[in-house]
């Protein structure tokens, strides 16, 4: 018996073998099979969702085709600079030329990174860039050859980017530069919020002249109106009091 169970111990490792061999190249097939699934997504929703744990700053840029005219119309190109930032504080309050000069220095440690573009008339391009764990905002910056009049920046907050819940990956962002304007297309621009949400307020707590007067109101009107008219009867009646006495006075 001892001699039986020797001699079936050498196939023992030769199955372990065999059994290591296939698993490692299921492994290898399997890796092979993921890497062009991978390769088929790529750019997709399901390809963030499966395969890339990276979220990206996506920027969508179109060139309008009056962009950055020079002075007799003629459209240019502009230089468009994306920051990542902490906050807000020093880039809502910066002007172009200082931002364009040293950006470190303009923005302080409120900088996390900063990336440059190239934008033609009548032209549009996507660029990715990884977003940084840090960044509350990022800021677009045209820089225009005159920034006269003109929106020169948007910002956007960071958290738009950033994957939504765990099926979708967040849309990215848009903005339109044409003239020496940039606006957002999509996304939410927190530097040039509309108002109309104050407006309405303000125009809430302001009285309606078209509006029919409450009761109250007719009541208080009422009471004005006619203490008006006893202080100008009293003041009659006073005056003609008095003119008819002086009439006494010189017939006498």
């Amino acid at each position: 018996m001892d001699n039986r169970h020797s001699r079936k111990r050498p196939a023992q490792p030769a199955l372990a073998n065999c059994l290591i061999a296939v698993a490692l190249m299921m492994a290898l097939t399997a890796c092979g099979v993921t890497d062009r699934v991978s390769k088929r997504v790529d750019d997709t929703w399901a390809g963030d969702m499966l395969f890339d744990d990276n979220e990206k700053v996506i920027l969508t840029s179109d060139g309008g085709n009056q962009l950055n005219p020079d002075e007799s119309g003629k459209p240019l190109s502009v230089v468009i600079r994306v920051y990542q930032l902490t906050s807000l504080e020093r880039f809502s309050s910066i002007d172009a030329d200082t931002l364009w000069d040293d950006p470190q220095k303009a923005l302080g440690n409120t900088l996390l990174e900063n990336r440059e573009i190239t934008l033609l008339p009548g032209m549009g391009q996507v660029d990715k860039w990884p977003l940084n764990k840090a960044a509350g905002y990022v800021g677009v910056a045209a820089f225009f050859r005159s920034d006269e009049n003109s929106r020169w920046k948007v910002a956007f907050d960071a958290n738009s980017l950033r994957k939504d819940g765990i099926w979708f990956s967040a849309d990215g962002l848009r903005v339109l530069v044409d003239n020496n304007t940039v606006s957002a297309v999509n996304g939410v621009d927190v530097l040039n919020k509309p108002k109309t949400q104050e407006q309405l307020a303000q125009a809430s707590a302001l009285p309606d002249p078209s509006a029919k007067p409450t009761l109250t109101q007719r009541v208080q009107n009422a009471a004005v109106q006619k203490a008006e008219d006893t202080a100008t009867s009293s003041a009659q009646k006073a005056t003609e009091s008095k003119f008819n006495s002086l009439l006494e006075g010189v017939h006498e």
